[in-house]
């Protein structure tokens, strides 16, 4: 079970839902049920729309060199994923099954910043005029391929 949402994460939340995400790619992109995602939306006083349902793939209808930077942002969330995870196990005492233990703040907060930071998902979809909640899709099949490496 993943842990609660923290309040960063809840503003993560709240910030790109604003800015047009859908909630279900926003709930793949974070690991999160969907109905966490709305109650943490409700909470924090917004007000949920009607979304039409996901495209059953994200690269539908967009133009080649499009659908091949998106591919290139999902490798590099990827590798960000497998990055951090080396490291974590690297770095980590394990205090009880699924639980890790750092030094300090500060060396955990450096497990998390890249040599090269990634890319945020409001640029890519700035940068490549493509909706933000096609951003996530992509960014939640990086993550994906990054979990099924690291098993």
């Amino acid at each position: 079970m993943p842990p609660s949402v923290g309040p960063r994460e809840s503003l993560a939340l709240v910030l790109l839902y604003q800015a047009g995400a859908h909630l279900e790619a926003l709930a793949r992109a974070l690991g999160r049920d969907g109905r966490t995602v709305r109650k943490v939306l409700r909470q924090a006083g917004v007000q949920l729309r009607t979304d039409p349902p996901l495209p059953p793939d994200w690269r539908v209808g967009l133009p080649r060199e499009t659908v091949a930077a998106l591919d290139a942002y999902g490798t590099a969330v990827a590798q960000w994923h497998r990055t951090a995870w080396q490291q974590i196990h690297q770095q980590a005492t394990r205090p009880a099954p699924g639980q890790y233990g750092f030094a300090s703040p500060t060396a955990y907060t450096a497990l998390l910043q890249p040599p090269t930071p990634l890319e945020l998902p409001e640029d890519v979809g700035a940068r490549l005029g493509v909706a933000l909640t096609r951003v996530l899709l992509v960014y939640a099949e990086g993550v994906a391929q990054a979990e099924a490496a690291r098993r």
